[in-house]
Order: C-alpha cells, then sequence, then structure tokens
C-alpha cells in the first residue's frame, strides 16, 4: 500500500513541478492577449512551453556534453571537439543520486594513445578485468568483448569509474556507477 502512495504522491510531484511553467505561460499568454499583444503572447507561451519540453526530454536523455563531462569526471582531463559520443546509456538518478552512466567515443588515433598513455601513467587506476565492471547497457554490451585494456578507480565518493580502450585502437567505453 506504501508503494502505491509514494508513486501517487512522487508522480503529482512531478506533474506539479513540470506543469507551473505550463501554467504560468498561460497565465502571461492570457494578459498579454488582454493587453491587445495576442501573437507576443502565444510566442511566449510556445517558447516556454518548447523549453519545458526540451528540459524534460534531455533529463532522461542526456546531450553528448553529459557524456563528454563524464569522461572529464574518469580520467581528469577534457576530450578533443573532433570525439564523437556514438552509442550512450544514462539511468535517471533514484533519490539518493545513484545512477549508471556508459557511453561509447570514438577518437582519434593519436588522441586515443595519448588517452591510453596518460591513464596508464595515472596511479588511481588500476587494471580491471571485464569481470570486474560489468555493462550495465545493451548499448555498450555488444562492444564489451572487444576491450583491450580496462582501467578501474574509484574517485573521492567511492563511485566506479571505468574506461575501456578497445582493440581498434580508435574508441574507449566509458562506465560510472554511481552510488
Amino acid at each position: 500500500m506504501f508503494d502505491y502512495i509514494f508513486i501517487f504522491i512522487l508522480l503529482n510531484c512531478f506533474i506539479a513541478f513540470f506543469s507551473a511553467p505550463t501554467i504560468l505561460a498561460y497565465f502571461i499568454y492570457r494578459y498579454l492577449k488582454s493587453k491587445g499583444w495576442k501573437i507576443i503572447g502565444v510566442v511566449v507561451f510556445i517558447l516556454i512551453l518548447t523549453y519545458n519540453i526540451y528540459y524534460v526530454y534531455t533529463a532522461f536523455y542526456p546531450e553528448d556534453r553529459f557524456y563528454k563531462g563524464e569522461f572529464k569526471r574518469i580520467t581528469g582531463f577534457e576530450l578533443s571537439d573532433n570525439a564523437k559520443v556514438i552509442k550512450a546509456d544514462a539511468s535517471y538518478p533514484d533519490f539518493h543520486g545513484d545512477y549508471c552512466s556508459n557511453a561509447l567515443i570514438q577518437l582519434s588515433s593519436e588522441e586515443y594513445k595519448e588517452i591510453l598513455k596518460r591513464t596508464l601513467d595515472d596511479k588511481r587506476f588500476q587494471n580491471s578485468e571485464i569481470s570486474d565492471c560489468r555493462p550495465t547497457s545493451e548499448v555498450i554490451s555488444e562492444y564489451y568483448p572487444n576491450i583491450d585494456v580496462g582501467l578501474l578507480r574509484y574517485d573521492k565518493m567511492k563511485d566506479n569509474c571505468f574506461i575501456g580502450f578497445l582493440d581498434e585502437e580508435e574508441s574507449i567505453i566509458i562506465m560510472i556507477i554511481v552510488t
């Protein structure tokens, strides 16, 4: 019974949080319409509604910059602008902030070698067998057997930070399991 009440309350909070900007936009529209600025009111309403939809969408399906930020969190340095996120997946954080993030990133062979050298020289990383950090995503699992070098580290919060270098020498897999 408690589960149903909790889900009901959570759903209502979600609706209220995302409905508030839309309701505000509606009242702005009505005010502008009463002043004779109906078109401006419609434009304001559509802009706020579009932003709200975009905000919700990117919360569930993060953009590439999120995964590039995760790479920086794992390694401590930035990816070049030429790096491309090929496939990615992230779970939505739960109430405690726990989530999993996975990405397959394609690099130039020079950048791949530089990142491999820098992470192998980094004392925070330890070699990791494939079984030490299992994939949490179907998106990444198809590439997981091709990992040539796997490195794992735990950050200050004891989160699992994994980087895997694929044997083709142009792609890496990053995974973070935040607990």
